[in-house]
């Protein structure tokens, strides 16, 4: 049997048990609050696949930017969607994080680069606010300098 199968039947069962439990008012299960729940799940079952197979690193997007946005809209559920105003920058992290994703574990395409690293930078400049990155501009030196240092290193290695 197929893995795939068995974790999709156990979500099924899950969530069969958390509806039937609603019906008959044993526990008060609430869908408006946990749908970006099958978000994540989906997008687990996308970077499982990935894992199995590790052939198809294009999987790594979808499954990446999945959980990203279901975390985003789970936290925005339970506690508020004004939180949305803060966690927005999250639009660019997850598809920034998904192109890193597949450099790392694909086939080192040196163009994934330029949207992995504008979409991240991004990201934590919104997250972090104008000027609390002041505070912080050294550590992307840092950051850039051991990229270098290690950039060219592992050339003269090779």
């Amino acid at each position: 049997m197929k893995t795939s199968n068995i974790i999709m039947g156990i979500g099924l069962v899950i969530f069969g048990f958390l509806f039937l439990f609603d019906t008959w008012s044993f526990v008060s299960f609430n869908f408006a609050d946990f749908w970006p729940i099958i978000l994540i799940l989906t997008g687990t079952a996308f970077l499982v696949g990935f894992w199995r197979s590790k052939s198809n690193y294009g999987i790594l997007m979808p499954g990446t930017v999945l959980i990203i946005y279901g975390l985003m809209f789970l936290i925005s559920a339970s506690f508020g969607w004004e939180n949305m105003g803060k966690l927005w920058p999250g639009f660019l992290f997850g598809p920034g994080l998904g192109f890193l994703l597949m450099y790392w574990f694909g086939k080192r395409e040196k163009g994934l680069l330029v949207p992995a690293t504008i979409m991240i930078i991004l990201a934590f400049i919104f997250w972090g606010g104008f000027f609390f990155m002041f505070k912080l501009w050294p550590i992307f030196l840092v950051l850039f300098g051991a990229y270098l240092i290690f950039r060219g290193y592992k050339r003269q290695n090779n």
